[in-house]
């Protein structure tokens, strides 16, 4: 019945090979307890009770539960019970009607401090145990649940769970792990109290999702009262004042509510929301007694192009920073803090791997993080190839060296790749290598080099890394392949160079700058205001204009050069138009320079942005491309002859042709005919 001190027994444990597992501790001057063996799902629910409603005394090592219910005063108990094998007394609080159930263990106080609850200012400093954050949906449901049946509480109306806490850590990491369940919530500023306030307003049903989070305990969020209740979605917004001068007629509220859509209540306030597929059916309604004007005709134009995606894994990856990984329907954000930061780019080189003109691809994924190369494996066989409709992958080569492989393996993974690109194009084939990324690879580099002793360049690297690169690079291209004359074979290389914090100056950058001809700079601002592919059109160039333009000459069209002359223009303008405008206000620039604006706008949207995942917009042949650029062109000509008859701005950018342009991204390549109908429309 000796005690021996946890920390003798950890040393024995490290030293031999014999695992001891202890299942009872005790404290030097206090009650043995026994040792939960796992983060299990009653565990979190307990401790889910101790963060919301419970403290810690540190002076008598005791752990005390506030609450005025009765059922769960009675699962606390329960759970001490099951859990360390001890039992809670139980006595009115003195100044309240609570209850307190009270625990004096200096075991179990030791425990829970152990696990990161606070035992001092405990209303500031709540947060989830980081045990909790590593577990399972089962483990974090159960925390979620005891947590909201202590401090959750419905709204006046009934539609919405409310939690307060003077802790933002807490609910920012509640938001994410409710995320993770597929349960939207909204975590609102501080309030004037210093308290923060998050509200749980679920896509789906309710009831549904409280039973995921297995809510028990106050008798307002049971499942009960949910029964009979509509679904709530987060696509509202508030009403448009155009919307609601239609609403406030009587005529057209009685004639939708003979069509079974009771609108009534948006009339109301301005303040009052509504959600985006009410509005579509009310409009749809009004339509038919000619009631809808322009500019609810222009808010349903805007209201087409936003869209929700639907969240389905979710990943906290606990660094120096908390990173959240979000995962959504084909795409692959990264998401930290506020918004996304990062679009990554395996989308553009799937896109690369689908529709260049080559036999075979070669993918070296070099010093990419293990999870990366998982996903690229997982994602490959599901990629049809458009000419072939047989999976991507049968025409793949990958080689996969991950960052924790060795540094020799890294640094060789380029080569292996090139030469097996080489190998490929001397049979005769068309082969695309694409190297993910090349900046790892010259860190392994640099770290070999720094082993063997060899005299540093710039910034670590070594001084031969210009020449690695070159002669890397240097081996693409188009060979006649030996044996015959007539066959011929292609090497085309695509390198993603990721330096640190995006700086361009990087070496790595600079010298492959030096060597490639064409460079694609992404924007991580283009890609947090949803423009994909997130290529900055002014950073980024091309030096092979005069190797092509004898073949888009006579291919597509004698005008498709000026026309990209034209357009370069147009974006250059409104990036300089853009400065003043942010100094002076857009109003004061003449109207010449505001139909500019919306020009490149128009550029930007309806010819530059593309929808990777759209079965018509993922791919845009030459004549195409060259179609929609002329269109955009056109207009702007005829935009500028109507300012010269003295026509408004407005009424130019209400012409419908404007409407017809941004929809030509969705024409597909076998109607082509249908630009013929827009130009007439321009003309006329």
């Amino acid at each position: 019945n000796r005690r021996i001190p946890l920390t003798i027994l950890r040393e024995v444990s490290l030293r031999s090979s014999v695992s001891l597992t202890p299942n009872k501790i005790c404290g030097y001057h206090g009650k043995e307890i026994r040792l939960p063996e796992e983060i299990n799902p009653k565990l979190s629910e307990f401790l889910g009770y101790i963060i919301a409603d419970g403290n810690l005394k540190r002076a008598s090592f005791s752990i005390r539960f506030y609450n005025s219910s009765q059922e769960l005063l009675n699962r606390f108990i329960e759970l001490s019970k099951i859990l360390f094998d001890i039992d809670p007394y139980i006595y009115k609080h003195p100044k309240s009607n609570s209850y307190i159930a009270q625990i004096d263990c200096e075991a179990l106080f030791d425990l829970l401090v152990s696990l990161g609850i606070p035992y001092s200012q405990k209303a500031k400093n709540a947060a989830v145990p980081e045990c909790i954050l590593k577990s399972s949906d089962e483990v974090i449901a159960s925390f979620i649940g005891a947590y909201i049946a202590c401090d959750g509480n419905l709204d006046k109306k009934g539609k919405r769970i409310e939690i307060y806490s003077a802790s933002k850590k807490i609910l920012i990491q509640i938001n994410f792990l409710l995320l993770r369940l597929g349960i939207i919530s909204i975590l609102y500023k501080e309030r004037k109290d210093g308290t923060f306030r998050m509200t749980i307003n679920s896509i789906g049903d309710l009831e549904k999702n409280l039973k995921r989070i297995n809510i028990i305990g106050k008798k307002k969020i049971t499942e009960r009262d949910f029964k009979d209740k509509k679904s709530y979605f987060l696509d509202a917004i508030k009403i448009p004042s155009c919307l609601r001068a239609l609403l406030l007629e009587k005529s057209n509220l009685n004639y939708l509510q003979k069509e079974g859509i009771y609108a009534a209540s948006y009339c109301y306030s301005k303040k009052q929301r509504i959600g985006v597929d009410t509005i579509f059916k009310i409009v749809e309604k009004l339509s038919k007694i000619n009631q809808v004007s322009e500019e609810v005709k222009t808010l349903i134009n805007l209201l087409e192009n936003i869209f929700f995606d639907e969240i389905t894994e979710k990943r906290v990856m606990l660094r120096e920073k908390d990173v959240y990984d979000i995962q959504i329907p084909f795409l692959h954000n990264f998401v930290g803090g506020n918004g996304v930061l990062i679009l990554h780019n395996t989308v553009v080189l799937h896109e690369f791997a689908k529709w260049s003109d080559s036999d075979l691809v070669v993918y070296v994924a070099a010093g990419e993080r293990g999870n990366e190369v998982a996903d690229l494996l997982l994602t490959l066989p599901k990629l049809k190839d458009p000419r072939t409709d047989k999976p991507l992958m049968e025409k793949t080569v990958v080689i996969a060296n991950a960052s924790n492989m060795p540094v020799a393996a890294r640094e060789a993974s380029i080569y292996t790749g090139i030469t097996i690109g080489e190998y490929f194009r001397d049979m005769g084939y068309s082969v695309a290598l694409m190297a993910d990324s090349t900046s790892r690879w010259a860190e392994a580099l640099r770290e070999i080099s720094g082993r063997l002793e060899e005299m540093p360049g710039e910034e670590g690297y070594p001084a031969y890394l210009a020449t690695r690169l070159a002669e890397f690079y240097e081996r693409a291209g188009k060979v006649v392949c030996l044996g015959s004359n007539q066959r011929s074979g292609t090497l085309t290389v695509m390198g993603a160079v990721s330096p640190p914090g995006g700086d361009l100056s990087d070496p790595v950058v600079q010298n492959t700058l030096r060597v490639v001809k064409v460079f694609w700079g992404l924007d991580d601002k283009l890609a947090s205001s949803r423009h994909f592919p997130a290529v900055n059109w002014l950073n980024s160039y091309s030096l092979y204009h005069e190797n092509i333009k004898k073949f888009l000459t006579e291919n597509i069209s004698e005008q498709y050069i000026r026309l990209r002359i034209e357009a370069m223009r147009l974006l250059e303008q409104e990036s300089e138009l853009m400065e003043i405008a942010r100094l002076v206000g857009v109003e004061t620039l003449s109207l010449s320079d505001r139909l500019i604006l919306e020009i490149a706008r128009m550029i930007r949207e309806d010819f530059l942005h593309q929808n990777a995942f759209h079965e018509v917009d993922t791919y845009t042949s030459l004549v195409k491309q060259y179609r929609m650029l002329k269109l955009i062109i056109d207009f702007y000509r005829k935009a500028e002859q109507m300012l010269k008859e003295n026509r408004t701005l407005k009424d130019i950018l209400q012409l419908p042709a404007r409407q017809k342009i941004a929809r030509t991204k969705y024409i597909p390549e076998n109607k082509l005919d249908e630009f013929d109908e827009i130009e007439k429309m321009i003309r006329g």
